[in-house]
C-alpha cells in the first residue's frame, strides 16, 4: 500500500509544513503524555490525570491516536 501527498507550493505551504512536522508533533505529544502518567501514578497527581484524559479525549475526537 502507498500514500502519495500534494501540495500546490506556495499555497498549500501551511498544510504542507503541518505534514511534514507531523511525526515531530506525535512525539511531543506522546512524550506530554507520557508526562502527564507518570505524575499521575508516582506522584498521586489527580490534576495530570485529569489532564491526560482530556488529552487522550481530544485526541480520539480528532481520530488521533498515541
Amino acid at each position: 500500500m502507498k500514500g502519495t501527498l500534494e501540495f500546490n507550493l506556495p499555497e498549500d505551504a501551511g498544510a504542507f509544513e503541518a505534514c511534514k512536522n507531523g511525526i515531530a508533533w506525535r512525539s511531543v505529544v506522546r512524550d506530554i503524555d507520557e508526562f502527564l502518567r507518570r505524575e499521575a501514578k508516582h506522584n498521586e497527581n489527580e490534576e495530570a490525570e485529569r489532564f491526560r484524559s482530556v488529552l487522550r479525549e481530544i485526541m480520539g475526537e480528532k481520530e488521533v491516536y498515541l
